[in-house]
């Protein structure tokens, strides 16, 4: 068996190289995906900080499930590198092993800052939702004040006493002209009412977003820590 000077033999050498493109081409695609993630966190970034009561909820919430599943896919995909290197580097001898350490600490370290990059914008958000539910309640309590309509009863006086003065002047009697504050006040009971289920549905929407995302900001959490002590342990293993 002919072995070189380095202490491999062709075959092994040619294994190791093709194990090393393998390992390369991994943690390119995965850098790749971190940076398309980044970029959909900004965009999330921007939609976290309005504070319209009616944002661009529908763009908030698909982004927020997107980049959840973006970071816990990408640290799957860490992960399954990190075990790659730990095989390959078994039979090297620790020949380039401090690279690919590096390699899968670089990864992890920047997933890392980007879980709390998406934790802390979804705590934006959800004091931006407890603002928005504090507003909505005022404007729910607003709705319920009196109003200066006069109500279905003196409305019937109001026009008794138009139709009374129609009669002393001479003009004549027509109901199409005639104004109906009942009808007025039916038809603004009718907009109270559906205002308030339009505003119930929405709160309800509301607190089922807050809920998905505290649920997203405990699962980051842990991501987070599972990452930093990665990050740690493969630091130590480096120096």
């Amino acid at each position: 068996m002919k072995v070189h000077s380095n202490g491999f033999v062709p075959h092994a050498k040619k294994e190791i190289i093709n194990e090393s493109v393998q390992f390369n081409q991994l943690a390119k695609r995965i850098g790749r995906d971190l940076s398309q993630t980044c970029a959909k966190m900004e965009r999330l970034a921007e939609l976290a900080k309005k504070k319209s009561l009616f944002d661009e909820k529908s763009d908030m919430d698909h982004l927020s499930r997107v980049v959840k599943e973006d970071i816990t896919g990408l640290n799957k995909q860490i992960v399954a590198l990190q075990e790659f290197s730990r095989r390959r580097n078994g039979g090297m001898k620790n020949q380039g092993t401090g690279h690919t350490q590096l390699v899968v600490v670089g990864l992890q370290s920047k997933l890392a800052s980007v879980s709390k990059d998406f934790q802390s914008v979804l705590e934006i958000s959800t004091e931006n939702l407890k603002h928005q539910k504090s507003r909505r309640e005022k404007f729910s309590h607003a709705d319920h004040l009196p109003t200066s309509l006069p109500s279905s009863s003196s409305g019937s006086n109001v026009r008794s006493r138009l139709l009374e003065d129609d009669n002393q002047h001479g003009v004549p009697r027509n109901s199409s002209v005639t104004l109906d504050m009942g009808a007025m006040e039916q038809m603004r009971v009718q907009q109270q009412m559906t205002l308030q289920d339009q505003s119930d549905s929405y709160a309800q929407a509301r607190s089922n977003a807050m809920e998905t995302i505290e649920g997203s900001i405990s699962e980051l959490g842990q991501i987070f820590a599972q990452l930093a002590s990665l990050v740690s342990e493969q630091g130590e293993m480096i120096t």
